[in-house]
C-alpha cells in the first residue's frame, strides 16, 4: 500500500508554493495567457466540495471565498468566461484583497494544487515582469520641477493683483504697458482639418505679409491658461477693429464660433454697424448662412473666377474705417441760380413788319413778361 510521506508532502509544497517576494503583486500583473491558464481548470464544474470548508472546488467557490454574492456569481455564469470575469471583478473590487498572495491561498483551500503547480510559472513569470517595469518607470520618473529650484522669483502678491484682462496675448505678456490693437479677429474652428486651417493660413501670408493688416489669431496669439470666454469677449470687444467669419461646415458645428459671433453682434445690434463690424466669408458652397449674417455682405471663397479680386476686396473691407467722422464725405453741387432776365428783348437785324408770326407771339410774351415784373417792383 503506497503511502504520502513527509518527503512527499514538502515536494509538494515546493511545487506549489509561490515566492514571497511575488505575494504582493496586484492581479493586475496577470497576463491573458496566465488568466487562461488558470480558467482551463477552474471554469469546469465540479460537484466535489471541500470537506473543511465545504465549498465547491471550482471557480463558484473561488468566488464566494472571495465574498462575491450570489447574485454576482450569476452574471459571472452568464458571461460564458467565467473564471476570467471573476478575476477582473476581483482586481477592481477595492473591497477585496486583490493580489497574487490571496489567490494562491483561495486555491489553497479549495486544495486546487493541479491548478497551482500548473499556472505556477506564468504566474511568476508576470509577476516578475511587473516588477521589471514598475523599476524601469522610476529610474525614468522625470520630476515636474528642477530640484535647483526652491521657489519662484516673482512676488507672491503679484498674480493676485494682476487684472487678467491686461495679459490676453503673447505681446501682452512682453510689453502689458502698450497693447496691439487688431485689425480683425479671425473666428474660425481650429479642430477642422483641410480648408479652414489652409484658409486662415492664406490670410497670415496675404493679409499680414502682403497687406500689412494685424490679425489675432486666438490659437496662435492667446495666452494659455485664461478663461477662453472671457478672453475671446475682451479681444473682439476692446482689441479688434472688426471680425472676419470663415464659414465652413465645422464653422457651423462650433460653440465657441456660435459664442465669437453673437457677442460681435451684440456690441453692434443694428445692420448698418453690425455689417460693418463683421466680415463672412463663405468657405464652401452649399452652406446654410446663419441668420445673423444673412443680411451682411459675404466674400465668396469658392468661385475661381473671384480670387482675383477677392484678398484685395478682404483687405479693403478690413482698413476701411469705423467711425463716420473719417469716412468720406460728400459736399453737394451747388445749382447755379438762374440768370435775371433783360428789360427788353429785340430781334436783331429783323423789325416787326417783317417777322413771322411764331417770332412776333414770342416778342409779345415777352413784354407781357416785363410789364408784369415792372409792376411788381
Amino acid at each position: 500500500m503506497q503511502t504520502i510521506t513527509d518527503c512527499d508532502m514538502e515536494e509538494d509544497d515546493r511545487i506549489t508554493m509561490l515566492e514571497p517576494r511575488f505575494r504582493s503583486i496586484s492581479l493586475q500583473a496577470l497576463r491573458p495567457s496566465a488568466r487562461r491558464q488558470i480558467a482551463m481548470h477552474m471554469d469546469k464544474e465540479l460537484t466535489t466540495i471541500n470537506v473543511d470548508n465545504g465549498m465547491l472546488c471550482d471557480w463558484r467557490g473561488l468566488a464566494e471565498i472571495v465574498g462575491f454574492s450570489n447574485l454576482e456569481i450569476s452574471k459571472m455564469e452568464r458571461t460564458g468566461k467565467p473564471t476570467e470575469e471573476l478575476l477582473y471583478e476581483w482586481e477592481t473590487n477595492s473591497n477585496c484583497d486583490s493580489t497574487l498572495g490571496h489567490l494562491w491561498s483561495c486555491l489553497q483551500q479549495l486544495d486546487r494544487k493541479d491548478v497551482l503547480s500548473d499556472s505556477k510559472s506564468y504566474v511568476e513569470r508576470d509577476a516578475q515582469t511587473f516588477i521589471d517595469q514598475q523599476e524601469r518607470l522610476k529610474n525614468d520618473y522625470c520630476p515636474l520641477q528642477e530640484p535647483t529650484i526652491s521657489s519662484t522669483t516673482v512676488p507672491a502678491n503679484r498674480d493676485h493683483l494682476c487684472d487678467e484682462t491686461r495679459y490676453l496675448t503673447i505681446h501682452d505678456s512682453e510689453n502689458p504697458d502698450n497693447p496691439i490693437i487688431y485689425d480683425a479677429f479671425v473666428c474660425y474652428n481650429p479642430d477642422a482639418e483641410g480648408k479652414d486651417g489652409y484658409f486662415v493660413q492664406q490670410c497670415i501670408k496675404q493679409l499680414e505679409h502682403k497687406h500689412g493688416l494685424k490679425l489675432c489669431i486666438p490659437i496662435r496669439d492667446c495666452l494659455a491658461g485664461g478663461a477662453k470666454y472671457m478672453m475671446d469677449a475682451e479681444l473682439i470687444k476692446a482689441r479688434c477693429r472688426r471680425m472676419v467669419i470663415v464659414i465652413s461646415h465645422e464653422f457651423l458645428l462650433s460653440q465657441d464660433c456660435d459664442f465669437q459671433v453673437k457677442f460681435a453682434q451684440s456690441l453692434a445690434p443694428d445692420i448698418g454697424r453690425c455689417g460693418k463690424r463683421l466680415i463672412p466669408v463663405l468657405l464652401e458652397d452649399r452652406l446654410k448662412i446663419p441668420d445673423i449674417l444673412r443680411h451682411v455682405t459675404i466674400c465668396d471663397y469658392t468661385k475661381p473666377d473671384l480670387m482675383e479680386w477677392f484678398w484685395d476686396r478682404l483687405a479693403s473691407s478690413i482698413r476701411a474705417p469705423l467711425d463716420p467722422e473719417q469716412e468720406l464725405s460728400f459736399v453737394p453741387r451747388k445749382i447755379p441760380e438762374p440768370e435775371s432776365l433783360p428789360d427788353s428783348i429785340s430781334i436783331n437785324n429783323q423789325d416787326e413788319t417783317s417777322a413771322s408770326p411764331s417770332q412776333s407771339l414770342i416778342t409779345s410774351l415777352l413784354g407781357k413778361c416785363t410789364e408784369t415784373r415792372l409792376t411788381l417792383e
